[in-house]
């Protein structure tokens, strides 16, 4: 009996000490992955940074607020990181405050991080970081500022277009267009003759996001310009603009070399209402292309001349329908609800 006294209280303070090593236990592993943290190993750093956002632990938030005072800017850095990951609202004031930091990669993390936080009161020390004289801080800037929907930045973003980075100007192309900053319009216009393709092809997709009807003289313009796709997107959007004006120079595209263009202007035409395009239209229902001959189906059904598309180029337009969405699935959809062609049959 003595014996299984012996042995329950043996067993009892065993438990109790594992049940107590638990808590200490977690307290021990995070403890050695903050100084995991200083490590000059990069490699040893990312993975204390991994585990310590594995273990959610908010308890070591102090400790690791105190890196983003270490001499080694990695560790500032993987202190920023942690710190957004862990949604360290607490610890803002600190984050912000190295948007001066002498390094650049420091002041990337840090703006990066405030954005995931939602720091909005950082606002005004991140516009002033447009003007770092280091395109990638710019870049990420840029983007942040539009996540947050900082309009007061609007005016200095505006001045990014002029910038000599192309990715810092594609970034304030895309910001501006989703924070819906229309009194940047006759920026973004100029940037139609932008020598780089990618920005103008960008200003295009923006000037047509915010209707912008004082471009369609530009947007005419860029329907002669080598640059294909550029010349599919400009016709894309004067169709979106309703811009009658440009119905004879899309007309003639008609006969561009590129497939995609054909197709695009065809699907422009139809949104314009252009009837005077049929004739030319009719004709590319014999294109060699699938995706031209179903969007010429299309702008004939909205044109008012169904009568003309036959039954294999209805098999176009659902080939067309199967990788389109938005307006383009809806007008596809529409012509072959007119053709006769049942919501079931679409995918058939």
């Amino acid at each position: 009996m003595k014996k299984l006294v012996v042995f329950l209280s043996v067993m009892l303070l065993s438990l109790s000490i594992t049940n107590c090593g638990s808590s200490d236990s977690r307290e021990l592993q995070i403890n050695r992955l903050i100084q995991q943290l200083k490590d000059k190993n990069a490699t040893e750093r990312a993975k204390a940074s991994d585990a310590l956002v594995e273990l959610a632990a908010k308890e070591a938030i102090p400790e690791i607020t105190k890196l983003l005072k270490n001499e080694n800017e990695m560790v500032r850095v993987d202190a920023i990181v942690i710190l957004g990951k862990l949604d360290a609202k607490e610890v803002i004031p600190e984050i912000t405050n190295l948007l001066k930091d002498n390094n650049k990669t420091v002041r990337g993390s840090a703006v990066i991080a405030l954005g995931k936080l939602g720091a909005k009161g950082s606002i005004p020390e991140m516009i002033n970081l447009l003007k770092d004289d280091n395109e990638t801080v710019r870049e990420a800037t840029v983007l942040v500022l539009g996540n947050l929907d900082a309009k007061e930045a609007i005016p200095e973003i505006t001045k990014l277009l002029k910038d000599e980075n192309v990715d810092v100007r594609i970034n304030a192309i895309e910001t501006l267009g989703k924070m819906g900053a229309k009194e940047a319009i006759p920026e973004l216009t100029n940037l139609l003759n932008d020598k780089d393709g990618l920005v103008r092809f960008n200003a295009i997709l923006t000037l047509g996001i915010l209707g912008a009807k004082e471009a369609i003289p530009g947007l005419i313009r860029l329907l002669k310009t080598k640059n294909w796709e550029i010349r599919a997107m400009s016709a894309t959007f004067l169709g979106n603009m309703d811009a009658k004006e440009a119905i004879p120079k899309l007309t003639k595209l008609l006969k561009d070399d590129k497939g995609t263009v054909r197709g695009s202007t065809a699907a422009a035409l139809g949104r314009l209402d252009a009837k005077e395009t049929v004739p030319e239209l009719m004709l590319l229902l014999k294109d060699e292309e699938s995706y031209v001959r179903g969007w010429a189906a299309v702008a004939l059904v909205e044109l008012g001349a169904k009568e003309q598309v036959s039954k294999e180029v209805i098999e176009d337009i659902k080939t067309n329908l199967k990788c389109q969405k938005g307006l383009f699935a809806q007008r596809a959809q529409s012509a072959l609800r007119e053709l006769g062609v049942a919501k079931k049959e679409e995918k058939e």
